[in-house]
């Protein structure tokens, strides 16, 4: 190195003679070898006459003097010379084309390079003066480029060797490819002044002989990366060579001079490497050949640290010889393929960075041919661009990505069609299943796919269209980053509206590819793109194009993601309902069997596999909140599921009418109606009312074709069948844990949809499917509403439920739907029946299967609140009213007759009016009571007309007549005004027998009509049951007008002889009222023994009040006939005559209103002590007997007395008992009375025979 004392220089051969500067010459030379040390005194000039000093100093006696350096000098001198001649004549010979001296130059250099060159290389050696040195370099360079010239190879690789080993310090080994490591700090890495001379001269000979280096450039090159480590020099993004300055200088020794000259060796070496554009083709493939060889002896080196100047020298003379890229494109891209694949990580990203680097520069370059026009270039450009998707270093890729992105930017206007597959396909890997790219990686490969989307899709073909459906979608299926999904699910939309906007050019341009698509599948086959899909490099058809889109979409919705689940299925079901009409029926075919139907299907399994367990992080690891209804998987994917069902159901339903073409649309129909039923009966509510409303979606009239009835039939069984099951699951197993009810919504609409099927299968309605809808609608209806009851009351409608309120449509439809040939109204009353239990009874609690619930009552009614049990009697009193209604527009119909829908009626009717102030509501039985009569009142006559069928009502009627009139005693908290009122409905069931049943006695069984007597024969006598003893605050009234209303019927028809079996209605009356008479007295003396001084209670003492007023009334009807005696009953008489002993048992009673009564009891017991008269009746001159007798209204007993108690104290009977006596003579009928009775009769013979009600 170079000192500051004034010395010369030390090598790490040896130390030269310390000569001190101050001591040379000023024109002298040093040259040193070894420990030998010569001063030339003049260095030698070879343009000038060399005066020998030896030759003439001969003429002379004595030598002349001469220094020890004058022989080196000579020799010096003629080496140079030599060396200069041949070269001279050499470009003599070259001017001229002189063959001849050209072959003598050739032969001289053979015979004298091996001797020169070892001369040169000792006289370079033991140079210690940068003159001297400077010129046996410049003789170095010009016999290595006549060597050169002359294809003398193994001379000028010799002369280059030895002046690149003159380059590098001494200890240098020139083989050494790779680095060297120093590892001690001993062995110093430095260069003298002659190293840096040395080098300098390597790199003129290079630059200006650079076309006849040949092979020599492996050497120059190996020699010039030493060199470049040496010095700390980096390449930067152009291939440059400038200063690290993070260089590891602790083995470098710098002095300033070499830190002042290293500008001017990086200018050196860029301007070599740039002045290749002047080179020969030939010249420059050697430059890169020797470049490329450089660059693999680097990888194969086992130093720690390799060099990168061979990639930088690449990159950059390849950026200076664009024009002549096609010459280097093949070999360059193949090596800098094989520098991305190393592992030493700065090379790796070198390699990338300089391939990249070129290709963007190559694409921008200005061509004779434009790339547009020149697809082969194209493709082979791209070639290696493609090839780097198999490096799966994230280095490499993210420097192909940008660079792929940049191209785009700047030049994808300008890409012909055959640059968008591998484009696409780059893309297309950086998603690939099979390696899962990073998310920076994603990220970068996104925005050319974003980009290309947006910008590009009018420039590329179908072909390429198709293959950039699949990218996209594969972006949207990456997992990497959640944002790029949503965003590639957009895209996918952006490329269905693209389609659907240009579906004639896009047709347009598939016939003019056709005319080039054997050509470009050549081009792009045969290039360095073998990874690139067949399919692709053929033309598709538009509807193609749709398929494959539709596909991708599809893909997504069955994502492990829920956002891009819900985006993608959002995307398809609305691409599809939007851009439907471009797509034939084949195409439809397709959509629904490749895509649709597997979608639902795979939907389907992934829901009822997922996990129902709670999710408390993200993917990302990080807390979220998450919304109690999607904090599950199973929660997500039911979801899912919602918009699947919704969307294909959407889908069907708008596109109808092009749908029903396909010839297997049927099979379809079927297959979308089986998962509609495996959604409604889904665990999830969730999924279960969506699945309904795509149903409900599927059925609406949107005035497309209506379809074949095979259709609808599906249809049918598919909503019985839901219903069965629902009803099934839930009515007929006890609710597990867990386990959900079927919500209001969900029963609400699979009712609506019913009104929807069935006017289309009317005509095909059977009386089993009547019976399936039944159960259904029973089981739906005996649903306990539970928790939804305020979010489901509707005011505005008597607060029936939506669902109550679809009931009842649905039977509504049944009932009025024109198209059915088969009357079903019987069952529809039937079914209004069942229904109208619920009105008093509650529905059965679940787990119970029976629904049947016609006159039944639950031994365990459950219990629910006051407002659920509102809607449910709501429900039962609408339903009442409605079978009604219809009965009475049906009721002389065969069907109705046959079913005994009017003994069902009454058995219904039972219900109510047997519990009456224990039902739920009291309006419920009130309606029923007024049903009741106009039942009757309706059905009566055809009742009558047809008596065989009608047995069972007249049983059932009597059971409740029986039930309502001696049921439950009313509540002690209602008013005089409402007790008089409910009377009042009593009295009406007594004028319903008296008008409508006992006039017809003849067409009703008997045992009806002895029923009947027996139930008026209670109401006479027995108005109210007996009570405890309470105070007379306390007692409740007896029922005077209803006791009135029975024995007035009693009465009416004791002697009613109307048809011939009007006697048995007589004595069945008249044998009743006796015996009931009888009972009461013979209870009365008993009890009135037992109770000693203490009074009966006044219930009692009025029932024996009324009892023997009867008596009184029933003695005086029958002494006023007692002339036709010989037409009453024998028995008739048995039984007043048998009371007489038990009236005069009551004589001891202690009750004087008792008393009064028994007076006026006994006094007409005179009466029939008077033998009776017998009448006859002259006509044609014969006697004979009369036949009828007057009608009962004439001898009516009078009740208008009777106190509002029924009793009076007995003060008030003393005082009244005269008058009373005197305003009751139809009661005590006096002797007088008789005799008059006597005369009429005798008078009026003829009016009685003639006139029988005179």
């Amino acid at each position: 190195m170079w000192e500051d004392q004034g010395c010369s220089y030390r090598t790490v051969l040896g130390v030269a003679s310390p000569i001190h500067l101050g001591q040379q010459p000023p024109d002298s030379i040093i040259f040193s070898l070894g420990h030998t040390t010569i001063m030339l005194s003049a260095l030698p000039s070879m343009r000038s006459t060399f005066k020998p000093l030896l030759l003439s100093a001969l003429e002379k006696s004595e030598a002349p003097p001469f220094t020890d350096g004058y022989t080196l000098g000579v020799t010096y001198a003629a080496i140079l010379h030599i060396i200069n001649s041949i070269f001279q004549s050499h470009n003599l010979a070259e001017s001229n084309s002189d063959d001849e001296l050209m072959s003598t130059v050739s032969e001289m250099t053979n015979a004298s390079w091996h001797g020169l060159l070892a001369a040169l290389s000792l006289l370079l050696d033991a140079a210690q003066d940068e003159t001297a040195r400077e010129l046996v370099l410049k003789s170095h360079q010009d016999f290595a480029s006549l060597c050169g010239s002359l294809g003398i190879d193994v001379a000028r690789d010799a002369f280059i060797t030895a002046l690149c080993k003159a380059s590098l310090p001494p200890h240098y080994d020139l083989f050494i490819t790779g680095v060297k490591h120093v590892e001690d700090d001993k062995h110093l890495v430095m260069l003298s002044a002659k190293n840096i001379q040395c080098m300098r001269s390597l790199l003129s000979m290079a630059h200006c002989h650079g076309k006849i280096l040949g092979t020599g450039w492996n050497m120059v090159l190996r020699t010039l990366q030493h060199l470049t480590w040496i010095l700390g020099l980096v390449p930067t993004d152009n291939g440059q060579l400038v200063p690290s300055p993070s260089a590891d200088g602790a083995n470098v020794v710098k002095t300033a001079a070499l830190s002042a000259d290293l500008p001017i060796i990086c200018s050196m070496l860029s301007r070599l490497f740039q002045s290749s554009q002047y080179l020969s083709e030939k010249a420059l493939m050697h430059l890169i050949q020797a470049l490329c060889q450089l660059s693999a002896e680097t990888e194969a080196s086992t130093s720690r640290e390799k060099s990168l100047f061979s990639v930088g020298k690449i990159l950059e003379t390849c950026l200076v010889n664009l024009s002549r890229l096609h010459l280097l494109w093949e070999l360059v891209s193949a090596h800098l393929l094989t520098v991305c694949h190393e592992k030493y990580t700065p090379r790796r990203t070198w390699g990338a960075l300089a391939l990249t680097k070129l290709l963007r520069a190559a694409i921008e370059a200005d061509h004779s041919l434009p790339l547009s026009q020149n697809p082969k270039l194209t493709t082979s450009l791209l070639g290696p661009l493609v090839q780097m998707c198999e490096i799966r270093s994230e280095d490499v890729r993210l420097k192909q990505l940008e660079c792929l992105h940049e191209i785009l930017n700047s030049r994808g206007h300008t890409l012909p069609l055959a640059a968008w597959p591998p484009v696409l396909y780059i893309l297309g890997s950086v998603v690939t299943a099979e390696h899962p790219s990073s998310e920076t990686v994603v990220r970068q490969g996104f925005l050319s796919q974003h980009l290309l989307v947006n910008d590009f899709l009018p420039l590329i073909s179908p072909a390429s269209i198709a293959q950039c459906v699949e990218v996209t979608g594969g972006f949207g299926l990456q997992r990497a980053e959640l944002n790029i999904s949503l965003t590639a699910v957009g895209l996918l939309w952006h490329i269905s509206d693209f389609l659907y906007q240009n579906h004639d050019k896009i047709s347009e341009r598939n016939t003019e590819n056709e005319e080039c698509g054997e050509i470009r599948k050549q081009e792009i086959v045969s290039g360095p793109i073998v990874a690139l899909r067949q399919s692709f490099l053929s033309d598709i058809s538009f509807d193609t194009l749709w398929i494959s889109l539709f596909q991708r979409v599809g893909d997504l919705c069955i994502d492990v993601r829920p956002p891009v689940r819900k985006s993608a299925g959002q995307t398809l079901f609305s691409t599809l309902s939007a851009h439907g009409d471009l797509l034939k029926p084949q195409t439809w075919n397709i959509v629904l069997w490749k895509v649709l139907f597997p979608l639902l299907e795979e939907v389907k399994c992934l829901s009822s596999t997922a996990p129902d367990e709670s999710l408390e992080r993200a993917e990302t690891n990080t807390p979220i909140l998450v919304h109690h209804s999607r904090n599950t998987a199973c929660k997500q994917w039911a979801e899912t599921q919602v918009g699947t069902i919704s969307g294909v159901a959407r889908v069907f339903q708008t596109w109808r009418k092009i749908l029903f073409t396909l010839d297997n649309f049927f099979g379809a129909w079927e297959l979308l109606l089986r998962h509609i039923e495996s959604g409604a009966l889904h665990p999830t509510s969730e999924v279960s009312t969506a699945a309904l409303a795509s149903f409900h979606e599927l059925l609406k009239d949107n005035g497309t074709h209506e379809g074949t009835p095979e259709l609808w039939d599906v249809a049918w069984h598919t909503w019985h069948t839901i219903g069965h099951r629902i009803t099934h699951t839930y009515l007929s197993y006890p609710v597990e844990g867990g386990e959900e009810l079927p919500s209001q919504n969900f029963l609400t609409s699979l009712m609506r949809i019913f009104t929807l099927i069935y006017p289309r299968v009317a005509s095909r309605f059977t009386r089993e499917d009547m019976m399936n809808f039944s159960k259904v609608v029973r089981g739906v209806a005996a649903v306990p509403i539970g928790p939804d009851l305020p979010f489901v009351l509707s005011a505005q409608d008597c607060n029936l439920t939506p669902l109550q309120s679809s009931i009842l449509v649905a039977l509504e439809c049944v009932d009025q739907c024109p198209d059915t040939e088969m009357s079903l109204a019987a069952h529809v009353i039937m079914e209004y029946l069942v229904l109208g239990t619920l009105s008093y009874l509650p529905p059965p609690v679940l787990g119970t299967p029976a629904l049947d619930l016609l006159g039944k009552k639950l031994a365990h009614q459950t219990r629910m609140s006051k407002s659920e049990e509102s809607v449910y009697i709501a429900l039962g009193e609408q339903c009442i009213s409605s079978a009604v209604e219809i009965y009475r527009s049906r009721k002389t119909e065969d069907s109705i007759i046959r079913t005994h829908i009017m003994e069902n009626i009454v058995k219904m009717l039972r219900g109510p009016l047997g519990l009456k102030y224990s039902c739920p509501s009291q309006s419920t039985w009130l309606l029923c009571h007024s049903t009741l009569l106009s039942v009757i009142e309706e059905g009566v006559d055809t009742a009558c007309d047809r008596a065989s069928e009608f047995e069972g009502m007249w049983i059932e009627l009597g059971k409740c007549l029986e039930e309502f009139l001696f049921g439950d005693q009313p509540p002690v908290n209602l008013t005089y005004e409402e007790r008089m009122a409910h009377e009042q409905l009593d009295v009406r069931m007594i004028r319903l027998i008296q008008e409508q049943i006992l006039p017809r006695a003849s067409h009703t069984p008997p045992t009806f009509i002895s029923h009947v007597m027996t139930l008026l024969n209670r109401g006479s006598v027995h108005a109210t049951s007996p009570q405890p003893l309470t105070t007379a605050i306390n007692t409740l009234p007896l029922r005077e007008q209803f006791a009135k209303s029975c024995f007035e019927t009693l009465l009416q028809f004791s002697f009613y002889k109307a048809s011939s079996s009007s006697g048995d209605v007589s004595k069945l009356a008249l044998g009743t009222l006796l015996k009931r008479c009888q009972e009461v007295l013979q209870n009365y003396v008993k009890d009135e023994k037992l109770s000693g001084r203490c009074p009966l209670p006044r219930s009692r003492m009025a029932e024996i009040a009324f009892v023997m007023r009867a008596i009184s009334s029933l003695i005086g009807s029958l002494q006023a006939r007692r002339d036709h005696m010989t037409h009453i009953d024998v028995e008739v008489w048995d039984h007043v005559v048998g009371l007489y002993p038990y009236l005069i048992d009551c004589v001891t009673c202690n009750s004087n209103e008792v008393r009064d009564t028994l007076k006026e009891a006994l006094h007409r017991f005179r009466d029939l002590l008077v033998p009776p008269k017998l009448a006859t009746l002259e006509t044609d001159g014969s006697d004979k007997p009369e036949t009828e007798i007057a009608r009962p209204e004439e001898v009516v007993p009078d009740f208008d007395n009777y106190t509002d108690s029924g009793i009076m104290n007995q003060e008030e009977g003393r005082s009244k008992l005269p008058e009373a006596g005197k305003n009751k003579k139809k009661f005590a009928i006096t002797e007088t009375d008789v005799k008059t009775l006597d005369s009429e009769v005798a008078e009026n013979k003829q009016n009685s025979v003639s006139n029988p009600e005179g």
